[in-house]
């Protein structure tokens, strides 16, 4: 032909694929803080008794207590929460540390001997 130019051996147009490399990222480790309330199944008053408390685990440092009314509950070591609702009498025979004590309510009578 003339006036045209021979094509040129034209490769065919490769799409490369996109490589994906999935990652995990690693967090702090969290602790949800959570209410633990007083259910007293232990039938024996006793703060230390994990059976007294809801999901049979004492109340921790990050946690709140909850006590409802009609109980009489004595503490024969020391205490740490962040917060407690107390609407029944207890009797700390240790040390009562509430960390937030901003968020602590109660309507019953809290008496510490040491």
């Amino acid at each position: 032909m003339i006036g045209c130019d021979e094509p040129k051996s034209a490769k065919p147009a490769v799409k490369r694929r996109r490589r994906y490399r999935p990652f995990a990222e690693l967090l702090e480790d969290r602790v949800t803080p959570s209410i633990v309330y007083w259910d007293n199944e232990g039938l024996d008053g006793l703060y230390e008794n994990p059976v007294n408390w809801s999901a049979n685990q004492l109340p921790g440092v990050l946690d709140s207590a909850d006590i409802g009314l009609g109980f009489s509950i004595t503490a024969n070591s020391n205490v740490a929460v962040a917060a407690i609702t107390c609407q029944s009498n207890v009797t700390f025979n240790g040390e009562l540390s509430v960390v937030d004590s901003r968020s602590s309510n109660r309507r019953g009578d809290l008496s510490a001997k040491r």
